[in-house]
């Protein structure tokens, strides 16, 4: 489902990128009872007895009284819209949200430093030319439809809509609720914006993606010498103004900021409008990062200069030619980036890494500079985004590591699904630092409905929480109470598998339980205690997760991002064949989490439990 393959026969409809997005179900609302069996079964394993009660009660009186009415009201609204959700999640959770972009973006390194383009110093314009060029092959694909859309594994077609937002989207900033800027079309339905904006050492640039003279994608040549321009006219200069710093501002400040810029001077409009509609935001970073860790760092929040948040993505190349991302969260999931980069890793691999960019006869186009007309309230707003940006990735106590002791064949063998052996591990470590359950979001896709995105899927079971207090008890392997555990990780492991299947099918219980919250609001309702309960907060509700997690997949991406809350973790993981490629974040300002002491107990726990099913299998043998 994060694949890239071109399709063999696009004169066949059902071939063409986005032929089933109109004939997908519509998304659908799940029944009261069904969204409180599992609500509460999330509480179980979080709350003491007594405050579980509590809370039962809470719920009965909720389904007895409020929920009826709410459920009408959420049910009239599906039959009018194919997605009851999407208008909702886009404005609710993101665009009236006022928190700093690099706290709610994600991000990630290129993972094509593991084969073709390790580390390497001089590398830079070479690769950001070649990865600009397979940037424009992978747009000229989805602008023509010949992208195969994605589709479960038992052949189900999945909407293929958030594709569209890769290109040519920018989130705009305004006081309370920010705007959604997107332009891109396909061939079929019209032209779209195909320059790109070049950020390099505080200063900005334009140059085309299509070759004004033949009317083509520019070559990687092409690309080269452009880039070639912009750093050496750079490298004569001091450091730029660094606008793009002011995208790292709280909303409602940048949205008065960008206000200021456009009355100052008619022209800033229009560099905004470049900027915002531009099909790619490239950027070329001055550091030199060694590992993965300094990479994420620097894809979350380094150089002031290096990204406009806004965009929904901008491709980074450090000094020694290694890549990452940072995207807006509010038009797609990680998933459109795991394409991408599936795609472009292929494509590496294919011409192993080498790419005809130094071609003397490549046509040159002088790029653009776009200079902003400024004042001294805004150079001030610069500084003080910059200091964010510091402070911001100051607090961040971050790793990416690889855990190489197995991987997806290997619990494969003992028929052991690859993610819950991640979740539960983490669940263990967590247990073991903290000495109590810890409330876990995992994404569960919901494209398989018009314009599905995500489900939380709520991994902390009760039968979780069950073994995790088991297993940390030590027993000795020859005890009942080892021989135990085995029965105690299969129900656990197989309550995680149907969990995650409803999720999946919209049968969760967080995306039902906000809509009819926000049936409440819209309709001046009063707020029913199901949600001012104090369990509401500490299962999760509201965005509280202790361990905000997803699984990008058994591909070739890795990313990451920021923990949900202040005494949180946040968790992206890749399960390949043979290792676990994961990063983990916490905040330093915290002192009860460490990312480090995270990432120690998991691996410790993840070869336990690889131990104790291994000992289980060879017992059943004899």
């Amino acid at each position: 489902m994060g694949s890239v393959h071109l399709a063999q026969d696009p004169s066949k409809p059902e071939n063409r990128t986005f032929y089933y997005d109109e004939k997908l179900p519509s998304l659908t609302v799940p029944t009261v009872r069904q969204t409180m069996e599992k609500y509460l079964d999330s509480c179980r394993a979080i709350l003491s007895d007594d405050d579980y009660k509590n809370t039962e009660k809470i719920c009965d009186n909720f389904v007895q009284n409020e929920a009826h009415k709410l459920q009408e009201k959420l049910l009239e609204r599906a039959k009018s819209r194919r997605n009851w959700l999407e208008d909702w999640w886009q404005d609710k959770v993101y665009m009236e949200g006022r928190t700093p972009l690099p706290l709610v973006n994600f991000f990630g390194p290129g993972t094509y430093v593991e084969h073709y383009w390790p580390f390497k110093d001089g590398t830079q314009l070479e690769r950001v030319a070649a990865g600009s060029f397979l940037f424009m092959q992978m747009w000229d694909m989805v602008r023509k439809e010949m992208m195969v859309p994605h589709k479960t594994s038992d052949g189900k077609p999945l909407t293929m809509h958030q594709f569209r937002y890769l290109f040519n989207t920018c989130r705009v900033p305004y006081k309370g609720k920010d705007k959604l800027v997107h332009c891109f079309k396909t061939e079929a339905e019209g032209d779209s914006p195909t320059h790109i904006i070049i950020l390099c050492k505080g200063y900005i640039f334009k140059i085309p993606g299509i070759n004004p003279k033949t009317g083509a994608m520019c070559t990687p040549g092409e690309f080269l010498k452009m880039y070639q321009y912009i750093d050496k006219e750079c490298s004569k200069r001091p450091e730029g103004p660094g606008v793009p710093a002011l995208t790292a501002l709280e909303r409602d400040q940048w949205a008065a900021v960008r206000e200021h810029l456009v009355e100052l001077d008619k022209n800033n409009l229009n560099i905004l409008n470049d900027i915002e509609t531009s099909l790619l935001l490239s950027s070329l970073d001055q550091i030199s990062p060694q590992n993965y860790t300094e990479l994420n760092y620097e894809a979350m929040a380094g150089d002031p200069n290096l990204f406009w948040y806004d965009k929904s993505y901008t491709q980074g190349t450090t000094k020694n030619g290694a890549s990452l991302s940072n995207s807006d969260h509010s038009p797609f999931d990680a998933m459109v980036m795991v394409a991408l980069v599936e795609f472009i890793t292929v494509v590496i691999k294919q011409y192993k890494g080498q790419f005809h960019v130094h071609d003397p006869e490549a046509d040159f186009f002088k790029p653009e500079e776009l200079i902003f007309t400024l004042d001294a309230s805004v150079h001030q707003s610069i500084a003080t985004a910059r200091k964010e940006i510091y402070a911001i990735r100051a607090n961040l106590d971050m790793r990416q590591l690889v855990f190489d002791k197995f991987g997806k064949s290997a619990l494969k063998k003992y028929k052991i699904h690859p993610d819950f052996m991640v979740q539960l591990g983490l669940q263990l470590a967590y247990m073991a630092i903290h000495e109590k359950p810890g409330p876990t979001y995992e994404t569960a896709m919901t494209r398989q409905f018009y314009h599905g995105r995500t489900e939380t899927c709520r991994t902390c079971t009760p039968e979780v929480v069950k073994f995790c207090r088991a297993m940390l008890k030590n027993p000795e392997p020859q005890s009942k109470e080892y021989a135990d555990l085995h029965v105690l990780f299969r129900a656990a492991h197989d309550k995680f598998i149907p969990l995650m299947a409803d999720c999946m099918s919209n049968q969760g219980c967080d995306r039902h339980l906000l809509g009819l919250l926000l049936i409440c609001v819209e309709n001046g309702y009063s707020i029913p205690e199901i949600y001012t309960d104090k369990a509401f907060t500490m299962t999760g509700g509201n965005g509280n997760f202790a361990l905000s997690t997803s699984c990008v997949g058994y591909f070739h991406a890795q990313g990451g991002v920021a923990p949900m809350i202040e005494d949180g973790y946040g968790f992206f993981y890749r399960i390949n064949n043979d290792k676990i490629t994961y990063t983990i974040s916490a905040f330093n300002s915290c002192k009860e989490t460490s990312a480090s002491k995270m990432s120690d107990y998991l691996e410790y726990y993840l070869v336990a439990v690889y131990q104790l099913i291994a000992n289980s299998a060879s017992l059943s043998k004899m």
